[in-house]
């Protein structure tokens, strides 16, 4: 076999193991038996042990060392509604209503509804400035049993494409505990 193809096929080699361990890079589930959901976060998220407040799961992306000054986040906030009927589409808009009178030059970009743990809920992301930084966030909404839990991931407007497929990914992970 000459130097070439084994290079090559070395090449081939390691590239495959590098997808390979990129792909399944740990989770950690959180469990929260008293609001009753699960989601999990990369293994390389630092999850708070003193949440801010009315914030239940708090995570910070510390392995993005790339970016000076913020780091990406998420949050889940999980509030009991007093109206039983409320429907999605209502507490999404009331969400977005909420968020443009208190971020500075808030702007909705995109939003859709999507099933997770057969469940529907409803995906809206925005942009805004903090602190004299443009940011993105993207929130789930998701009501459950008079729940309204809303997911929440923040970045850097300039890194929010990079960090888009965790952000779903994550979200994707919710689980109502049963």
């Amino acid at each position: 076999m000459s130097l070439f193809k084994i290079i090559v096929l070395f090449s081939v080699f390691a590239v495959t193991v590098g997808l390979c361990f990129a792909q399944s890079a740990p989770y950690s589930k959180i469990v929260n038996q008293e609001n009753g959901f699960s989601i999990d976060v990369p293994g390389t998220w630092k999850i708070a042990q003193t949440p801010p407040p009315d914030t239940i799961v708090y995570a910070e992306n510390i392995s993005d060392n790339d970016t000076v000054g913020y780091i990406e986040s998420m949050s889940v906030i999980v509030e009991t509604h007093a109206v039983t009927d409320m429907t999605l589409e209502e507490a999404c808009n009331v969400r977005m209503l909420n968020l443009s009178n208190e971020l500075d030059q808030y702007r909705h970009v995109d939003d859709d509804v999507e099933r997770i743990d057969n469940t529907d809920t409803h995906w809206f992301n925005y942009t805004y400035t903090k602190n004299e930084n443009n940011l993105t966030d993207l929130s789930y909404i998701i009501l459950n049993n008079n729940r309204q839990y809303t997911i929440t991931f923040s970045s850097l407007t300039a890194d929010f494409e990079k960090h888009k497929g965790a952000f779903f990914k994550i979200a994707r992970s919710f689980r109502l505990l049963k």
